[in-house]
């Protein structure tokens, strides 16, 4: 009982040290902009953004700074952008404004799978990547992204969270290893669905092929670049 007692008071000590408050925004003609609601100064709760008209522009969910789920919209009211960061995980979507599918991406730490449509629904690109999805560094001070002098802690982004170069490699955050047998595959179709080109990488064994067809599926060449 007087533990429980001790955390209920340990509980009402921190929320009272806590600044709450609601980041509320407006355009010029007085039309509501945004409101963000705040804890210590970082988006916390539930978000929303509107176009100068009055549509609904963005809903999203904060977590102490972090972004949890987002939600755009075009301003006929068509969903335009959406996304959603759990552990070691991302997923991301994308509409045209007639509210047809422009991309479908989803990604962690073992596999990522994008492909992109065109404005009728027609597979036009499909990206896939094995171990390290779609690293790009963020903060880099040499030439070389995946020398760790080229970062201060010789850290990256990932798609799904961070990474990290340590002894020669690049690991995750709970050390697994992202760049043994990295392979990149990129495919584009023609609207018939056959393929056109197909673009193949692979880090371990330094692999970099392509290959390329016509729209009757005969292929025009193949080889490494």
């Amino acid at each position: 009982m007087k533990q429980i007692v001790f955390l209920l008071l340990l509980l009402i000590s921190f929320q009272s040290h806590s600044q709450v408050d609601t980041m509320i925004v407006y355009y010029q003609n007085g039309q509501l902009k945004a409101v963000s609601p705040r804890l210590d100064g970082k988006a916390h709760g539930e978000s929303k953004m509107w176009y100068e008209s009055g549509q609904l522009w963005s809903e999203g969910v904060w977590e102490n700074g972090k972004q949890i789920k987002t939600i755009m919209y075009h301003e006929n009211g068509q969903k335009s952008y959406f996304v959603r960061y759990k552990k070691w995980s991302l997923k991301i979507k994308m509409w045209y404004p007639n509210g047809q599918l422009w991309t479908n991406s989803r990604a962690k730490y073992s596999r990522s799978v994008e492909k992109e449509f065109d404005s009728t629904g027609v597979l036009v690109r499909k990206i896939v990547e094995k171990k390290g999805s779609s690293m790009s560094c963020i903060e880099s001070v040499g030439s070389n992204p995946s020398d760790s002098v080229s970062h201060a802690d010789g850290s990256c982004m990932c798609s799904w969270g961070n990474a990290y170069y340590r002894n020669g490699i690049w690991i995750d955050e709970k050390g697994r290893d992202l760049g043994t047998n990295y392979t990149f595959i990129s495919t584009e179709y023609y609207l018939s669905g056959k393929k056109k080109k197909e673009t193949i990488w692979n880090a371990e064994m330094k692999r970099h092929l392509v290959r390329e067809w016509d729209e009757n599926g005969i292929l025009l060449s193949e080889g490494p670049i």
